[in-house]
């Protein structure tokens, strides 16, 4: 059974010396607002296979996208 997904926060910009993450813009999907391109590249590239989430401990997938 896979996971689902309740929420996906995504940072965007690059981490430079001094930049810390929370004061990167945030972009946060909850629920059926996630996009379904973002849900299937997910699925692609099989990225909740990457660690162990539970009910009480969730998954967090820290990635820089660049466009």
């Amino acid at each position: 059974m896979k996971p689902k997904l309740d929420r996906i926060e995504y940072r965007r910009g690059m981490l430079e010396k001094g930049v810390k993450p929370q004061n990167l813009p945030v972009t946060i999907w909850r629920d059926e607002d996630i996009p379904s391109d973002i849900l299937k590249a997910i699925d692609h590239e099989n990225l909740l296979a990457l660690g162990a989430c539970t009910e009480t401990r969730p998954l967090v997938i820290r990635f820089n996208m660049t466009t």
